[in-house]
């Protein structure tokens, strides 16, 4: 009678498989290959196709932890990678997918958004880091595509607004009031970079914009 690989003879001595996740490696694997057959029984030994089996699948066990091995190596090169670009961002301006900013206070602040068809009516909401509506800027007759917003850092009722985050939203419709979709996107150059979960963050003042949302860098 064969005996499998996770049925060895009870005078087997405990061979350790266990890893810190719970998983065979690969040499505990031929560990219990080979104990395997020194315990076959000599009157029923283990057929030639079991024999072939077991090395296959201890060779599909080897490649697989050498492909884990290669994905973590070209993970982090890629990681470094982006890390390396990332750095080239700084001093640069840039336009990026997003709706929150960081108001310093002193300098106006520039707002873009794309528009997917014309607009009749366009409604920006401006609010401050508690989520309060602050400003509301109304444009009107605008066409499809990007535009550009420099907003002074004043409210409503014309008072000066402090340094701090800032979100908008925009709310654009047509001459027959379907709603317009639209894209929002921050602008700003770029003062340093930030790390987070082992990614690279642009920063805009205090605020992280992730590489991967630039639609546009100019100062180069």
């Amino acid at each position: 009678m064969s005996i499998g690989v996770n049925a060895l003879n009870a005078n087997t001595e405990p061979i350790e498989t266990h890893k810190k996740n719970d998983q065979l490696g690969k040499d505990a694997f031929l560990k219990l290959f080979i104990a395997q057959l020194k315990n076959q029984d000599p009157l029923n030994p283990m057929k030639g196709t079991e024999f072939t089996a077991q090395l296959a699948q201890f060779s599909s066990l080897e490649q697989l932890t050498d492909i884990n091995k290669n994905i973590g190596s070209l993970q982090n090169y890629q990681s470094a990678s982006n890390n390396s670009q990332a750095v080239s961002f700084i001093g640069k301006e840039i336009k990026a997918k997003g709706s929150s900013f960081y108001f310093n206070g002193n300098d106006s602040a520039d707002i873009a958004f794309k528009l997917n068809n014309y607009a009749s009516d366009v409604k920006l909401y401006l609010y401050d880091g508690q989520d309060h509506l602050v400003r509301i800027i109304e444009k009107t007759d605008l066409e499809s595509g990007m535009h550009n917003l420099s907003w002074d850092g004043t409210g409503n009722a014309g008072e000066t607004l402090p340094a701090g985050n800032y979100s908008f939203d925009i709310m654009a419709t047509d001459m027959n009031g379907n709603i317009v979709n639209s894209t929002t996107y921050v602008s700003g150059k770029v003062t340093g970079i930030t790390y987070n979960n082992n990614s690279a963050y642009l920063m805009l003042g205090k605020q992280q914009v992730a590489p991967a949302d630039v639609i546009e860098v100019s100062g180069i």
